[in-house]
């Protein structure tokens, strides 16, 4: 945009293509923004997951992340709305999951003056559920409607119990899509990757003088063995031999990185959820929980630096890991996930608002130092034990990923970890 040019605010009908009665949103947006804010807005506003590639088709040209090296297309992320030169009452698209291939037609309705900017963008109005992820396109959503109107169709059961229970083809409420933007806002405000803490700003790895010989060798032993520790040298070791570009979106791996990482891990975590007889891929990083949580961790211990279309490096603290003791790997990784890292990514959606309530940690440390020297705790009933304590209450899906997250995937809590609690002190 030049300078002295006014922000305007698009009007833009967007419209699920092939689906009877239409789906649809009106939404309201910056010109400023560029084609990449817009996918996000239409992600909200539809209900959609941004699990999978997507791309714009306007005046002829593809637009996308020309990260995917399978697609020749331009960078989204360098065109502005006003740069297209769209008008009134023209058209293009946006097509969302190649797989399933939602196509969903743009028509610029109306170009307007802002008059309130912190209110963009936003959704008018809209008509009829966001049909869910991976169900087929369009021809496989209308057997699922088919089957979930009729209890005597065969795949009544399955459909029901794969969308969650309950699922209304003509529900929804702007409000909802509002608050959903307001949630990504927020989220971009403050990005998982990226921020450097400054306790390690500058700050070497360890120092071996105050190091020293703290641990026995049953320590060191314990510390050497531990799967997140050899987990987190295959992650580094892959970022390190490897140009790896966090995606436009969310500044997550690649899937096809994930795999690769995911394979080398101790414990190789599946690439797919299975469901019944139903299996369902990975489609994010975010879904393959232990490369997720090396990944927070190694970015809470300043070990990387990356993010959304940007490389992912090993910093200075990175390139040190190799060559620390065991024993002090593993210490990095407990303090960077006591301080560092937001607790409340282990859910699936934030049940405590913008922070985790301030007894959590101090109840943790209590429960932790109860623990007697070479005593082995099982994981579970303390963490039943915290949960208690605490006060939560929350189904079993999440109580077993929060315990995941505390396990440290395979710390549990043995006379090491009990050593290395006394350094909170």
């Amino acid at each position: 945009m030049k300078k002295g040019e006014l922000q305007r605010a698009w009007q833009i009908r967007v419209e699920l293509e092939e689906v009877w009665p239409p789906v649809w949103r009106r939404i309201l947006v910056s010109d400023r923004i560029n084609l990449l804010e817009l996918h996000e807005v239409i992600q909200e506003v539809f209900g959609w997951e941004d699990y999978h590639l997507h791309s714009f088709k306007i005046h002829g040209v593809e637009y996308g992340d020309p990260e995917h090296d399978d697609f020749d297309i331009h960078d989204e992320t360098e065109t502005s709305l006003r740069a297209l030169g769209l008008t009134p009452g023209e058209s293009f698209t946006y097509t969302y999951d190649f797989g399933d291939g939602w196509t969903h037609t743009l028509r610029l309705e109306r170009i307007l003056p802002v008059q309130d900017r912190k209110r963009l963008p936003r959704c008018l109005a809209g008509g009829r559920a966001c049909p869910p992820e991976d169900v087929g396109g369009t021809g496989g959503y209308a057997e699922f409607l088919e089957a979930l109107s009729d209890p005597e169709h065969p795949e009544h059961d399955r459909y029901l119990e794969w969308v969650g229970g309950a699922f209304d083809p003509e529900a929804f409420d702007p409000k909802d899509a509002n608050r959903r933007l307001a949630d990504r806002a927020a989220a971009r405000r403050a990005p998982l990757w990226g921020r450097v803490p400054d306790r390690y700003r500058n700050a070497p790895l360890y120092d071996p003088s105050v190091w020293g010989t703290a641990a026995t060798a049953e320590h060191t032993a314990t510390a050497r063995d531990l799967p997140l520790r050899r987990d987190m040298l295959a992650l580094l070791g892959y970022l390190r031999d490897h140009k790896v570009t966090g995606t436009s979106s969310k500044g997550n791996l690649p899937l096809k990185v994930v795999a690769e990482v995911a394979a080398a891990f101790v414990d190789p975590p599946a690439m797919e959820m299975r469901l019944g007889s139903s299996v369902f891929p990975a489609r994010s990083e975010k879904e393959v929980w232990p490369v997720h949580f090396a990944h927070i961790l190694a970015n809470g211990a300043n070990l990387v630096s990356g993010g959304p279309g940007r490389h992912w490096r090993l910093t200075q603290r990175g390139e040190q890991y190799f060559s620390a003791p065991a024993d002090a790997q593993v210490w990095v990784l407990l303090s960077a996930w006591w301080y560092e890292v937001d607790w409340t990514v282990a859910l699936h959606y934030n049940i405590f608002g913008d922070t985790l309530p301030s007894q959590v940690p101090r109840s943790a440390l209590t429960l932790l130092k109860e623990l007697g020297v070479g005593k082995r705790e099982q994981l579970e009933p303390f963490v039943d034990r915290l949960i208690e304590e605490v006060g939560w209450r929350w189904d079993t899906e999440q109580s077993d990923r929060i315990r995941e997250h505390m396990e440290l995937r395979a710390f549990n809590l043995t006379s090491f970890g009990r050593l290395l609690v006394d350094r909170l002190r």
